[in-house]
């Protein structure tokens, strides 16, 4: 993240996108795990929690879309857009981030993990 906004500070827009790639796809990643491997087994381990891993994985298509319309500020040459975007986009999944973590508490706290 923190190379990325580098690069958008310095205006250079192929470093951006090079740096941006790697942003994207480290985030698809994680969010794929969660989604194919760590819910799925929750959901089995704790029905109680299936509405909360819904709106997770569904902010995780949210997030995605965010992604897709900061690459294409970045392909447009729209650098400030981008940053705006990246600024609002690093927020919310650090909201989000502290959900899951107050989940995985919550289930640790009751010996289930």
């Amino acid at each position: 993240y923190q190379l990325v906004v580098r690069s958008l500070s310095n205006g250079n827009a192929e470093r951006a996108r090079a740096e941006f790639l790697r942003f994207h796809d480290a985030l698809d990643a994680h969010f794929t795990v969660e989604e194919r491997v760590h819910f799925p087994a929750l959901h089995g381990l704790r029905p109680e929690l299936d509405r909360e891993l819904t709106e997770l994985v569904e902010d995780h298509g949210a997030f995605r879309n965010q992604l897709d319309a900061m690459a294409r500020s970045l392909e447009d040459g729209n650098l400030p857009a981008c940053a705006t975007e990246l600024d609002r986009f690093v927020v919310e999944l650090a909201a989000h981030e502290g959900r899951e973590e107050r989940m995985a508490e919550r289930i640790t706290a009751r010996g289930d993990g």
